[in-house]
């Protein structure tokens, strides 16, 4: 499954958050924590519009695998996996100082 670009906070914005995401999601089993499930990287999302993030929760992004699990579970039919990749693609291009994306580098 390939990501598509998506607006990640307007996807965020449609949870309802059921959590029928994180039974199938690969690092919340693992880690049993809420940050590393898709309801708290969709959290995370909607939290870093402001720019404050901290470095866990950062780091809680960038874990994930962007398998795909969590939008074949969601019942609202979120593109979740998509949302997380783009936002992580953001905040690596804000972190980094990054001008425009590798893919539009010469």
């Amino acid at each position: 499954m390939r990501p598509i670009r998506v607006d990640p906070e307007e996807e965020a914005g449609k949870c309802v958050w059921c959590g029928f995401c994180e039974f199938v999601c690969p690092t919340y089993l693992a880690v049993r924590e809420r940050a590393y499930g898709p309801r708290g990287r969709l959290r995370i999302i909607l939290a870093s519009r402001n720019g404050n993030l901290t470095p866990a929760a950062f780091r809680a992004l960038g874990t994930c695998l962007v398998c795909g699990a969590c939008d074949e579970a969601c019942p609202v039919g979120i593109n979740i996996s998509s949302a997380i990749w783009t936002a992580k693609a953001k905040l690596a291009m804000r972190v980094r100082g990054a001008r425009r994306p590798r893919s539009e580098l010469p």
